[in-house]
């Protein structure tokens, strides 16, 4: 039994941190001043009010409810949190039940049923802080909006003691037929039957009597239906533990993703990715975007080419995966290890690998989502930073060696670690930040030999401008309609002219607000949106869907550009001497630890 919480709920702001103090989140106290707190709907973004635009700080959300059935002796007791920015702390009845840090993913904590009101009115108390932190993940710089609150679902859950806990679904491609490998795991050893259903139709059932808590079985599937973008064929698996105690219901698709040389293949076919990032912001709402806004998104995505999504920079909604799956978008996830953290702290490392752990096992089944990324222009050159990023890249693969792991670069000539990597994965703004597009292939070509990543795909995950809606110019400057479309434009023809390049993402699909961008055209907002906050189309969106697959004949490259790859081969190994440096400084370091130690 599964019931919202949602819906309007008492709000407070605590400006000098008082709450706690106070004892707010005892019974007595939330009856008592509920006359002097505001209403707020949940889920939202507190921001959303214009009075607490840019607030930072400390609120307070109280929710009375009822709780009529629940058997304290068969079942157990759940609140589930789908997202909160950024620390919270919950009180049921007065009773401290937990606290959660990280703004991007679900949490659930289990009650205790001595702090369960059967019958009763039951109250709920969550403390909200929002505040920047040097030792959170992202740390105290970011480019985007810190929106705070309660911005997803909140639910209490009934679940039978004796239940199916999870199921993963790996499927594998043979000939004309499908192997599926079905994971899971139980409370007890229970029997169980299952049937799969393609559409409404059951094509597969059986019954299964474990001899553990978890294990797997296998299915075969003759002629199957694949999942891609084009035909996003989804199947339902059903399980029922016998005498109905308890069913466990997941969607998937059946599809295969591998990378061979320097391509990537959907179901044995090669594809390339056309692809563009998503914030999850829409304003007015913030984060708490509304389902039918996010099916608006992605259908006008696909209407303009594209076949990807990079939700950037941390996991967005479960809802935007549902839709990419029904849609057949593929989807780039990662965690928001972002810029400059503490990469040299142990919790910081053991916090990122929480984060990853938690996103692949909620995401685990969508055929939509084929990449993971541990973290987005990241210092890779220091010994913390690549240290912990191979950790991560490490503990993803062991998690889920199904899919691609890599971390996204800014680094050209210095990043010699994207060899450790399944794929090769690079940020790029020429002819906005530096340079011109003119030289862009050359310095691809190059980093391709520097890096010795010729055997696997390369993906660029961020290219464009800035544009105002509105501001034109035939002079092309800076922040006008035409001066990002010539950028863009011009940067996808190179991309789509090398085989090598599997797949690019342009950043991004809409503005969003960030207060480090101040200027006269910014406003509040990063505008390398191809459309407006308001989802206005600028001239990029509107030329999209005839430039998308658009490339440039390789005989229109300069002679130099031609050479780039092998000069960049050649100075990789002058890498290697540097590679050699760092793993002598890194020797050095751990002796010199040690003997202070001692």
């Amino acid at each position: 039994m599964k019931k919202l919480l949602s819906g309007s709920w008492l709000f407070d702001t605590d400006l000098n941190n008082m709450g706690i103090k106070n004892q707010i989140y005892l019974n007595k106290n939330i009856i008592n001043n509920k006359d002097n707190y505001e209403k707020i709907t949940v889920p939202s973004c507190w921001n959303s009010d214009p009075n607490l635009d840019r607030y930072e700080g400390i609120c307070w959300y109280f929710k009375s409810f009822k709780i009529n059935e629940f058997d304290k002796e068969t079942s157990e007791f759940f609140i589930v949190f789908e997202g909160i920015n950024y620390y919270s702390k919950i009180w049921l009845n007065g009773n401290f039940i937990g606290s959660h840090k990280g703004g991007f993913l679900p949490f659930r904590l289990k009650i205790d049923t001595k702090n369960i009101s059967l019958n009763k009115i039951n109250y709920l108390a969550v403390r909200v802080d929002n505040i920047r932190r040097k030792d959170a993940i992202p740390g105290k710089l970011f480019d985007w909006y810190n929106w705070g609150g309660i911005y997803r679902d909140v639910f209490y859950e009934i679940l039978p003691k004796d239940r199916i806990k999870w199921m993963h679904i790996i499927s594998s491609l043979q000939k004309n037929q499908a192997n599926l490998k079905i994971i899971y795991r139980l409370t007890s050893v229970e029997p169980f039957s299952y049937n799969i259903k393609l559409k409404e139709n059951i094509i597969k059932e059986g019954d299964i009597k474990p001899i553990s808590d978890n294990g797997y079985f296998l299915i075969k599937i003759k002629n199957p239906k694949l999942w891609s973008p084009n035909h996003p064929a989804l199947y339902h698996i059903e399980i029922n533990l016998t005498n109905n105690k308890h069913y466990l219901r997941e969607m998937f698709g059946i599809r295969a993703i591998k990378t061979k040389d320097s391509r990537l293949y959907l179901n044995n076919k090669q594809i390339k990715l056309y692809g563009v990032n998503l914030h999850e912001e829409l304003i007015p709402f913030g984060r708490a975007i509304p389902i039918e806004e996010r099916k608006k998104d992605l259908k006008n995505i696909k209407k303009l080419g594209f076949n990807a999504i990079r939700s950037a920079h941390y996991s967005h909604d479960e809802s935007l995966l549902d839709l990419a799956d029904e849609l057949g978008i593929l989807i780039l996830e990662e965690i928001p290890v972002y810029w400059n953290i503490r990469y040299k702290n142990r919790e910081t490392l053991k916090f990122a690998a929480q984060m990853i752990h938690d996103l692949i096992f909620r995401d685990y089944n969508h055929p939509s989502v084929i990449f993971w990324s541990v973290g987005n222009e990241i210092p890779i050159e220091s010994i913390h930073c690549h240290r912990f990023i191979l950790s991560l890249i490490r503990y993803a693969k062991k998690l889920d060696p199904y899919r691609l792991v890599s971390y996204v670069s800014s680094h050209f000539l210095s990043d010699h670690y994207r060899r450790k990597t399944d794929i090769a994965i690079l940020n790029e703004y020429f002819g906005w930040y530096f340079l011109s597009v003119k030289n862009l292939n050359f310095i691809l070509e190059m980093t391709r030999g520097i890096s010795l990543c010729y055997n696997k795909p390369w993906f660029i995950t961020e290219f464009g401008a800035g544009a105002k809606k509105g501001f034109h110019s035939n002079t092309l400057k800076k922040f006008s309609e035409e001066k990002q479309a010539s950028i863009i434009s011009r940067s996808i023809e190179i991309f789509n002219s090398k085989d090598w390049i599997a797949g690019w993402f342009i950043w991004i699909y809409r503005d969003f607000k960030s207060a480090l961008r101040t200027n006269q055209y910014q406003n509040g907002f990063n505008r390398k949106g191809i459309v407006s906050e308001k989802n206005e189309a600028k001239l990029i969106a509107k030329i999209m869907p005839k430039i998308i697959k658009k490339s440039t004949p390789t005989r229109k490259f300069s002679f130099l550009s031609k050479l780039a790859f092998p000069l960049g081969f050649f100075f990789s190994y002058v890498f290697k001497i540097m590679d050699l440096a760092n793993i002598l400084q890194e020797k050095m370091m751990n002796k010199f630890y040690s003997k202070k130690k001692k």
